[in-house]
């Protein structure tokens, strides 16, 4: 793993607009490691898996624009999301290493987004596997953030369940996100109900509002101290723009 600052951002390009114009507007907007389709899911529409080939194409020109690259491939996500056992881990990861591990623009293969605890045992495989098949580059998992109920963290608490996860995950990387900023446009209020969940209704809301949650140098910090004591880098996912 280099050890280098990144500018990225959360979610890529959606694979229907994928193409070397918009690669290079991101690289020219000052990004330096860029993402694959939707990191936390894909969207229907407008979403879906890159597949091989498009991540080959996306590798190749991040090479040619001097930036880095995170894969978000679906076969890793089936096997987070579906029954899996520990042979088919290991061919699954053994193919997606062996697909991309010597493109020069790789930087992580993105594993899973804001996991309960109940998820770990399994994450902690795939993790063994992609270091196995792939030690030079990260197995990606970005973690939730403090302000979770127990039920969200599958743990009594945060600390427990940030010691679950570097015990049995064992990390190269500490990632995690806390959304602390919101704020909406008053002026175009919450959009009609029908293309809204009643949660997004009421994050438009919050955001018009101006929410500001507590425990952000909180979350920081018992981040920053676990990366400390396991001695890996970390890194934050902080809101920037309006969401939901």
């Amino acid at each position: 793993m280099e050890n280098k600052y990144f500018k990225t951002y959360w979610d890529g390009i959606p694979l229907a607009f994928f193409s070397e114009e918009r690669i290079k507007e991101a690289v020219d907007c000052g990004f330096n490691l860029l993402q694959s389709g939707h990191l936390g899911g894909y969207v229907e529409g407008i979403g879906g898996d890159y597949g091989v080939e498009n991540h080959r194409r996306a590798l190749e020109l991040c090479e040619k624009y001097g930036v880095k690259y995170t894969i978000s491939d679906g076969r890793i996500h089936n096997l987070v999301m579906k029954p899996a056992d520990s042979q088919t881990i290991e061919l699954t990861v053994a193919e997606i290493c062996a697909d991309y591990k010597d493109y020069p623009a790789l930087y992580a293969y993105m594993v899973m987004d804001e996991p309960a605890a109940r998820r770990f045992p399994k994450l902690a495989e795939i993790v063994r596997a992609f270091a196995k098949y792939d030690p030079d580059h990260l197995a990606l998992i970005n973690l939730l953030p403090d302000f979770c109920t127990p039920e969200q963290l599958g743990a009594p608490d945060y600390e427990k369940y940030l010691r679950h996860y570097m015990q049995s995950v064992r990390p190269q990387y500490l990632c995690y996100d806390h959304y602390h900023l919101r704020n909406g446009n008053p002026e175009r209020g919450v959009p009609a109900r029908d293309i809204l969940s009643q949660e997004e209704v009421g994050e438009y809301t919050a955001m018009i509002e101006r929410w500001d949650r507590a425990g952000f140098y909180d979350n920081l910090e018992v981040i920053r101290r676990y990366a400390l004591q396991y001695d890996i880098p970390y890194m934050l996912v902080v809101l920037v723009v309006e969401h939901g």
